[in-house]
């Protein structure tokens, strides 16, 4: 377990290179993800990552269709009364992301999608024998096949949502390349679900946020402060709560020797919540970052180095989105200490998803 920040921006830095991907990494993921950006390395890694960064090379405002998907999905939220957080906010993330990239306004989900994607998480999280004793991809357990029939039948979905809006493949991919570019990218609704998920539970379980977050003043300087409780929101629940590595070879760093083969463990939770680099880590200050540089170094909410998240641009856009509909329409609130604590799996939502009731503001 690795914690020091300067250890943690070499690894995944400059010595990136000296630390490669775990095999507990590719089995867990690799069924879904097959060879797309986040578990292919060398070559692969860098088509799909020129891919992935061409698709995401987006303006800095949404698309005109994803703010009306925002402003009628939550309007929906208040007429529905409590709402499960858990998929509702995966739901919209997926619409949002289908739209912002690809052009698709279409049904992106359904209840059957979200049922699978649910138990597609759970599923994957389970560690097997063969994950613990380091067996390589090609040797499946049940539970990767198990996973893989759960995802399987998207990719005919993939394929009739291109059709429908004429999209074509990138130059040099074949179907099944294509398939793992668009899986690989939409996964980052997780990110976009969890930190919407706890931004909106710590919303209600603190009015006084709330209030600060409807403070008078111009436009400017209430984007501004919703801005910042996001990223405070991404800085005490990081979307990514492990990243692991495997050394390739022995290192010596300032703060420790790794020897060949170790399996590292690095924790943007942790790193987060560590007195050397923030003041009162446990606590949520929703200005905190007004008065700390805008990309401070030991903020990891989207990894660091050449693996980071491709589209840490492009969250926090939607997030914000989201946010901003989230403070105007209000939420009932919520008894304090009545929000699960943190489950640290794939991503990092609450144990137990919450239940909420929107409208508080209207």
């Amino acid at each position: 377990m690795i914690n020091d920040l300067a250890a943690i921006q070499a690894i995944l830095g400059p010595e990136s290179r000296d630390f490669a991907l775990t095999n507990m990494h590719r089995r867990m993921l690799g069924p879904a993800l097959r060879g797309g950006v986040i578990v292919a390395e060398g070559e692969p890694w860098r088509r799909h990552r020129r891919a992935s960064l061409r698709l995401l090379d987006l303006a800095n405002e949404l698309r005109p269709a994803s703010e009306a998907i925002v402003e009628q999905t939550i309007d929906g939220w208040v007429q529905a009364g409590p709402i499960d957080l858990g998929p509702a906010a995966t739901d919209l993330s997926i619409r949002l992301l289908a739209a912002e990239i690809f052009g698709y306004a279409g049904a992106a989900t359904d209840d059957r999608l979200l049922g699978d994607l649910a138990r597609h998480r759970a599923l994957i999280e389970r560690i097997d024998v063969l994950d613990v004793l380091g067996a390589p991809t090609w040797l499946p357990s049940r539970r990767m096949r198990r996973a893989r029939a759960l995802v399987t039948p998207y990719y005919t979905r993939i394929d009739a949502a291109a059709r429908d809006i004429g999209y074509a493949p990138p130059t040099g991919f074949t179907a099944r390349g294509f398939h793992d570019l668009v899986v690989n990218l939409m996964v980052g609704y997780e990110s976009v679900a969890a930190t919407v998920i706890w931004f909106a539970a710590l919303l209600a379980q603190h009015p006084e946020l709330a209030t600060w977050l409807r403070a008078e003043g111009d436009a400017e300087a209430s984007a501004r402060r919703v801005e910042l409780a996001i990223v405070e929101t991404l800085r005490l629940y990081p979307p990514l709560p492990l990243i692991f590595r495997r050394a390739r070879r022995r290192k010596v760093l300032p703060a420790c020797e790794i020897p060949a083969g170790a399996l590292i463990c690095i924790s943007p939770y942790l790193a987060h919540r560590n007195r050397s680099n923030f003041a009162d880590p446990d606590v949520f200050v929703a200005d905190r970052f007004a008065t700390l540089p805008g990309k401070t170094s030991a903020f990891l909410a989207f990894s660091h180095g050449a693996r980071a998240c491709p589209g840490r641009q492009l969250a926090p856009r939607l997030i914000t989105a989201i946010a901003r509909r989230i403070v105007a329409a209000g939420l009932k609130p919520l008894p304090r200490g009545a929000l699960a604590p943190p489950r640290a799996g794939i991503s990092l939502r609450p144990a137990v998803s919450p239940v909420v009731q929107f409208g508080a503001g209207q």
